[in-house]
Formats: C-alpha cells, structure tokens, sequence
C-alpha cells in the first residue's frame, strides 16, 4: 500500500527531469536547424549569383547551336521548319557543290524566307548538286550532317542525264524543270509573262520559216528533220546547223535574246527543235517565238500542249505521218 502511494510522486519526479534534460536539446535541434536554413539560404543566394553568369553563358551557347540546323538541341532538328528558329536572325543557309547556280535574286528580297549562301558545307541548312557539274558519285559520296537535305538541281534533260531520275539517290529536294519536281523550276522566266500580256505588233510582210539551231548532234535527230524541211522549203537558217543566213548586226544596247527576238518577230514560223524529247522538258525555243508573235513549229515534248495557252499556238512534228505532210501544212497556212 505504501508503494502504491508513492507512484504519484515518482512520476512527478519522471516528468521534471525528463523537463530540465530534454527540453534544451529540443530547444538546440530547432535553433541549429534555423541557423542551417539561413545558412543554406545565404549559400543558395551566393550560389544563385555565381550561376547567373553560366546560364547567360549556356544561352548564348543555344543560341549559336540553334544558328546551325545541322546540330540537334534538347534532342531537337532546330531546321528552318521549326517554329522555335528565328529566321530572321538565323536564316537558311544555302551551300552550292557546283558554284554555278544563276538565281535572279542576288539582293535576296524576293524570297518570302530569309536565306544566305554558305561557303562551309557542314553548316548548310541545304546542300545543293546540279547535273551540269555534279554527278551521282558526288551525292553518293557526301557526308550528309544531321538533319541536312541534298537538293539536286536539274536545267538539262534526263536523256543526257539519266541518273537524275535515280529514285535510289539519298535526294530530299528535286528541283528541276518537271512539272511534278518538288521545286519546278521551269524555263520560262517571270520577265515572259509581262510580255505575254502585250500584244506582238504586227508587221506587214513576214519571211516564211526561220531556225536558230547549233547542237547539230541532238539525240533526237532534230538536224535530220530540219535537212528534211529545208529540201522542201525556204528555211533561214541563223544556227550553226545547216547554217545559210547571217545575223544582222547587233543594236546598241542589245543583246543576243535581244537580237534573236528581233529576228524571230520578222518569221510566220520557226523550227523550235529541242535537244531532246522528254516529257516537261520545255525550254526558250517554245517560250521565245510566242513571245514576239512568230508560230513555233516544235519537236520535243510529248506533252507540250500543257505549256500553251491554246493547242493551235503550236505546231507539233509529231502530229504528221511525214515531214512532207508537215511542209504541205506550212505552206497551206502560208498562203492562208
């Protein structure tokens, strides 16, 4: 009984020591951990500063990174198709393998997307290949960067160029005279279709048949049936083939465009012969005699009708079983 009454009193004394022991430490642990987190406040503040500099750093370095379209970032293509490349600061950049590209836009205005020539390859957005000085060992043997496109660039005809169809050449960009290429860049100039909207003047008395032909070794006989014509009829001939009329002195200021039309505007017909016939490939020979009212008589193209305005703006070989029957039409609409 006696140690039942003294359990309150012992338990009293429990709670007092355990107050005067414990207390301070707990009272330690809170002050020591508020001093760490100022501590630790204050080093994040010195360290926030000594950071700052490293992140400008580290943008700058994005910046010159995303400048290039070749380097991935945040595992990203930063190519001209991503919305987060500013163009305007870092624009397309264009390397030309062959150093022959004519482009009549030197001052870069008329293109709607910024872009630049490049003279290192690697840094090019685009690595252009053309067919006149370029052949499909040099696409095949080109180190391609990371997310770079090869455009092969094509002004001449598949005939004498037959690798450039190849569908098994890493190409990304077609850009040729076809209609279905992924760039058509096709023959006639943007200057030919102002002067399509005026009207040729008309001139009393024409010359019958002209010809400005100087490739005599065409692949599709094209000298052969100008021989052929010029048996059966007046042809003058301006070219080097079969070659029996000269040229009238040029006027100032005038160059050979200039001159040819001039000749041109002064025939009913021309012989407007390609060096070829591939389907799309159509060049000046139609475009030129169009231009200054003269009929072109053409062999080249099987699908020429696509390129006039109307089928009878044009005579086709093709549509005669003869060259005879071709002249006897000539000479119809001559009199006609």
């Amino acid at each position: 009984m006696s140690f039942i009454r003294e359990r309150p009193r012992m338990s009293l004394v429990i709670i007092f020591f355990l107050f005067v022991t414990i207390f301070p430490f707990i009272q330690y642990i809170i002050i020591h951990k508020n001093v760490n987190t100022n501590k630790e406040n204050q080093n994040q503040v010195i360290h926030q500063k000594n950071v700052e500099p490293v992140k400008k750093e580290v943008k700058e370095v994005k910046e010159e990174i995303i400048k290039h379209s070749i380097v991935t970032f945040d595992k990203e293509c930063m190519s001209p198709q991503n919305k987060k490349r500013d163009l305007q600061r870092y624009p397309v950049l264009l390397h030309d393998m062959g150093n022959s590209i004519y482009h009549p836009d030197p001052a870069r205005t008329r293109c709607p997307v910024p872009w630049e020539w490049s003279d290192d390859v690697q840094d090019a957005d685009a690595v252009i290949f053309n067919t006149l000085q370029n052949g499909a060992s040099s696409i095949l043997n080109q180190k391609v960067q990371k997310c770079q496109k090869i455009v092969l660039l094509g002004v001449e005809s598949p005939v004498y160029y037959p690798w450039m169809l190849d569908k098994t050449l890493p190409v990304d960009i077609t850009m040729d005279f076809r209609l279905l290429s992924d760039v058509p860049i096709p023959y006639v100039p943007s200057s030919y279709l102002t002067l399509f909207k005026t009207q040729p003047e008309p001139i009393a008395s024409k010359s019958f048949i002209s010809a400005f032909i100087s490739n005599c070794g065409a692949l599709n006989n094209r000298e052969i049936v100008q021989k052929e014509i010029m048996d059966l009829a007046k042809v003058d001939s301006f070219g080097a083939c079969h070659n029996n009329a000269k040229l009238p002195d040029l006027k100032q200021g005038e160059g050979w465009v200039g001159q040819k039309l001039s000749v041109l505007s002064k025939y009913k017909f021309t012989l407007a012969f390609e060096n070829s016939n591939a389907e799309d490939y159509v060049t000046e020979k139609l475009f030129q005699p169009l231009q200054v009212g003269c009929v072109p008589v053409y062999l080249g193209a099987s699908n020429i009708h696509d390129f006039v305005p109307n089928p009878k703006a044009v005579i086709r070989v093709s549509d005669f079983e003869t060259t005879a029957k071709l002249v006897d039409y000539l000479n119809y609409l001559d009199k006609n």
